[in-house]
């Protein structure tokens, strides 16, 4: 992996960066534990999915992202596994008790037209990317963000996420066992 930002948004509060994965990671591996005590979103109707992420929190493998992005070192990486389904979709929210929140897009071929888009925004302006694989988004935090509905319903969007949680608000023996409640 060498991460490198291509590009800013949103006055430095998104950023955009290629090469986000280790080159020996085979992601569909990793899609084999799902939580289904993962607490959705109310309007989610369970098109999104979270998946226990076993190579643990804090992998150093994504070190150099934290590096890149200029996370203090007061700050974890807290690392899971999501999927959206067809029809599914994130909605907006700041994930506002993190420092920011990192996206990477795992699938290796996606078609613009099948959404499950990355967006933010502020009164600024707004912003979309489509999933890209080994592509990264990262919000600073309180931005609002949300991905557009997964349309092809013969798809599933999979990403791995970042959040970078400080030391001693977070408990990450207690998260493993009970997942973070949604973010407004």
């Amino acid at each position: 992996m060498k991460p490198e930002i291509i590009d800013t948004k949103l006055d430095g509060k998104v950023t955009i960066l290629k090469n986000c994965l280790p080159d020996d990671l085979d992601h569909n591996n990793l899609f084999t534990e799902y939580r289904d005590d993962f607490k959705f979103p109310n309007n989610q109707h369970g098109h999104l999915r979270q998946y226990e992420y076993h190579a643990g929190h804090n992998d150093e493998r994504y070190l150099p992202l934290k590096k890149i992005l200029n996370v203090p070192d007061e700050y974890s990486m807290k690392i899971g596994l999501h999927e959206i389904t067809g029809g599914g979709f994130i909605p907006p929210h700041a994930d506002s008790k993190y420092f920011g929140g990192l996206t990477i897009f795992l699938n290796r071929s996606w078609e613009k037209a099948w959404g499950g888009w990355a967006m933010a925004y502020d009164d600024d302006g707004f912003y979309a990317s489509s999933p890209e694989y080994g592509h990264g988004v990262f919000y600073r935090t309180p931005l609002q963000h949300c991905t557009s509905p997964v349309y092809q319903s013969d798809q599933v969007r999979r990403s791995l996420q970042i959040f970078f949680v400080k030391d001693d608000t977070w408990d990450s023996e207690v998260d493993k066992r009970n997942f973070v409640n949604w973010d407004e």
